[in-house]
C-alpha cells in the first residue's frame, strides 16, 4: 500500500507515531486512529498539527509567580491544578494559583504540506483510515 510506505518512510511519521508496525512515542499512537477520528479530523491534524494538540504530546511553558519557568507537556487540568510531564518524564502537579502566565501547548509535528505532495497526503490518509486497531 502506497500510503503505508509514505507513513513509514517518506513522511518521517514513525519517528514520533506508532502505526501498525512499531514507531516512536513522541506523538500519539495511531494504531486505532480510524476508530477514534473521522477522516476530516485526521486530515485536519495532518494539515494543521497545532489546531488540536492531544494532552501529553504538546509543549508548553509555565511561568510561576516566583519567576520559575517549567517547560513540559500538559497532561490534565482541573480548576485547581495543572499536571505537566517534564522533559525527564516526571509528572509535576502545579497549583494554578501559583501560575503567573502560560503559553498554549504546541505540537512538535511539522506541517505535512511542506513535506509531502498532495498525492502522498491522500495516500497516507487512505492508509491511516485502515488503522482501526484490529489485526
Amino acid at each position: 500500500m502506497q500510503g503505508q510506505n509514505v507513513f513509514e518512510n517518506q513522511g518521517i511519521c514513525m519517528k514520533c507515531h506508532q502505526g501498525n508496525r512499531g514507531g516512536g512515542d513522541a506523538g500519539p499512537p495511531l494504531g486505532n486512529i480510524a476508530r477514534l477520528r473521522r477522516p476530516e479530523e485526521i486530515l485536519h491534524s495532518i494539515l494543521e498539527p497545532n489546531a488540536i494538540v492531544v494532552p501529553g504530546y504538546g509543549i508548553a511553558a509555565i511561568t510561576l509567580k516566583d519567576g520559575t519557568t517549567i517547560v513540559g507537556s500538559p497532561l490534565k487540568e482541573s480548576d485547581i491544578t495543572l499536571s505537566m510531564k517534564t522533559p525527564t518524564g516526571e509528572t509535576e502537579e502545579i497549583a494554578k494559583s501559583n501560575i503567573e502566565s502560560r503559553t498554549p501547548a504546541v505540537s512538535a509535528m511539522p506541517v505535512m504540506t511542506g513535506i509531502l505532495t498532495k498525492k502522498d497526503l491522500r495516500d497516507m490518509l487512505a492508509y491511516l483510515l485502515t488503522l482501526d486497531g484490529r489485526k
